[in-house]
């Protein structure tokens, strides 16, 4: 019975090369396989580096966003601010303007005052003044006309004579007189 077994346990040397072959494509195919899993685990290793960088990267760049979120808080209270303040000087240039209205209603005024003051003034003393030159006259006084369709005042008006001839006498009281002013009653006169 051993005898049966070991003949049994015999290979031929022809199935033990055929064995040898396969143990050693085996083998190689094992090296393969091992080669190609360091592989892939170095390629692992570089993607988890990758991974890593690009979760440092998407890091900062929240931070980043979040700084510009800051910022643009920031900016949009200071544009809240700005049209604030915007909105003051408006109204501060609303009030100047409506004071500067009341304020050229009183210098009108007051030009008026001074204009009718320096005429009444005229008129009293201009007369005797005129008299004093050889031009009789009664007295002056305010006037308007119509020349080329546009109505004028004339502030000192007053007929007379002088050496004979009858004259017209015409004159503009004014607080403050220019060229300009002189040259326009002239060419109205």
């Amino acid at each position: 019975m051993v005898e049966e077994r070991v003949s049994e346990l015999k290979v031929s040397r022809e199935e033990f090369e055929k064995l040898k072959i396969a143990v050693e494509k085996n083998t190689e195919a094992i090296e393969k396989l091992s080669s190609a899993i360091n592989e892939l685990a170095e390629a692992q290793k570089r993607t988890e580096e990758r991974i890593n960088e690009l979760a440092e990267a998407q890091k900062r760049t929240e931070e980043r966003i979040n700084e510009l979120a800051e910022a643009q808080k920031r900016t949009e209270e200071r544009i809240n601010e700005l049209a604030e303040a915007q909105k003051r000087t408006d109204q501060n240039v609303a009030t100047l303007a409506k004071r500067m209205e009341s304020l050229a209603v009183e210098v009108g005024r007051l030009s008026e005052t001074i204009g009718f003051s320096l005429e009444d003034l005229g008129r009293e003393l201009l007369p005797s003044r005129l008299r004093e030159l050889g031009v009789a006259i009664e007295g002056l006084e305010r006037r308007h006309f119509v020349v080329d369709g546009e109505e004028i005042e004339v502030n000192l008006y007053g007929e007379g004579l002088c050496s004979g001839r009858r004259i017209l006498v015409l004159g503009e009281a004014k607080s403050r007189i220019y060229s300009n002013d002189v040259e326009r009653f002239n060419t109205q006169a």
